[in-house]
């Protein structure tokens, strides 16, 4: 299986453009679309576009997110943690 990488696209600046998209890549760099990403208890939910970019605003700082696809492995992270991650 291969392994989903989730690159933080404005989580680093967000101070100051107060996105909250990240960018879904696979181990070769390469946007993946149709990656879900949801809470532990699966009440909030969102998709990936076509370019890899997912918007995360409806999670709260203190979430665990999950990263699904269907060809790539599981991926469990805090969002509080995001911002940790390079691009």
């Amino acid at each position: 299986m291969k392994s989903l990488i989730v690159g933080v696209i404005c989580f680093i600046a967000s101070s100051w453009c107060f996105s909250q998209e990240v960018l879904i890549l696979d181990e070769e760099r390469n946007p993946i679309a149709n990656v879900a990403a949801f809470n532990i208890i699966k009440t909030k939910s969102s998709l990936s576009d076509n370019s890899g970019i997912i918007n995360l605003s409806r999670f709260v700082k203190s979430d665990t997110l999950f990263f699904q696809h269907p060809s790539y492995k599981l991926k469990k992270i805090k969002k509080s943690d995001m911002s940790l991650l390079s691009p």
